[in-house]
């Protein structure tokens, strides 16, 4: 690892980092900080179990830089959003992006990342298309889509 390149995106995960004490996480993050070389915008992502979260963790979080959160239990994952279309769409398109990484990885292909500003570029691109419809304007098609895979979901 080129340690002189910004880092884009630390996520600490394989388990529940929530069970460390405050103490722990505060030591963690901060020697993760000084000895790596992250970028003023990095994605401090880490996965919580939701049993044993309380909101002074999460603040102390939300203090320490984290500003995404996975909440695992079981290894599900949990969406959050506005709506619940908008929580819906979030969960299809990560699922969709998931098994393309999935077949990407099973064909032996390499899995290259976007650069950030193309996906910032095309995320204001559809906001302006939709017109931040988001979740309300996909809803109507997931829904019919869903009724000719499995109508059982009504009842």
């Amino acid at each position: 690892m080129d340690l002189r390149r910004p880092l884009r995106q630390v996520h600490l995960g394989g388990g529940t980092p929530n069970f460390l004490e405050p103490a722990e996480m505060r030591r963690l993050l901060g020697t993760l900080r000084e000895r790596l070389n992250p970028h003023a915008d990095t994605e401090w992502a880490i996965e919580c179990d939701p049993r044993t979260l309380e909101g002074a963790y999460v603040e102390m979080l939300l203090d320490l830089g984290m500003n995404r959160f996975l909440m695992l239990r079981n290894h599900g994952l949990l969406t959050v959003a506005k709506s619940i279309p908008d929580a819906f769409l979030q969960m299809y398109l990560f699922e969709s992006a998931c098994a393309i990484q999935l077949r990407a990885h099973a064909a032996s292909s390499e899995v290259v990342s976007v650069d950030p500003k193309i996906v910032a570029g095309a995320t204001m691109m559809a906001k302006q298309v939709t017109r931040s419809a988001g979740g309300a304007l996909a809803w109507p098609g997931l829904l019919r889509k869903l009724d000719r895979i499995d109508r059982s979901y009504r009842d």
